[in-house]
């Protein structure tokens, strides 16, 4: 419900709201939860099929399929579908590998 009010307010000031799907498989999937350390069967791996099928035949936005691409694929697709001009990434090879790091480690549960 509130997002249907967040996206009623962004849209009454004229900003346009775009919902994309980054969309994987099943074994894709389990391989990124496994990376959070999510080993045995937890709550997100018992919902997967489920939400796949939902996926599949009732949210019907756009979706980017994201087994095998990286981050910066991803965000490069998002952008160019909506029609946005990304600011070059200025930081080196290795800052974004730590950054990547930190980025996983926060996500461990």
């Amino acid at each position: 419900m509130w997002l249907f009010y967040f996206a009623q307010n962004i849209s009454d000031d004229g900003i346009i709201l775009k919902h994309y799907i980054l969309y994987a498989n099943k074994e894709t999937i389990l391989k990124r939860l496994n990376k959070r350390l999510e080993r045995g069967e937890t709550w997100a791996k018992s919902q997967i099929d489920s939400c796949i099928k939902v996926f599949d035949t009732e949210i019907t936005e756009e979706k980017i399929i994201t087994d095998n691409r990286n981050i910066d694929y991803v965000v490069k697709e998002i952008a160019k579908r909506s029609g946005v001009t990304l600011l070059l990434d200025k930081r080196t090879f290795l800052k974004k590998g730590i950054d990547r790091v930190i980025t996983l480690i926060k996500h461990i549960r």
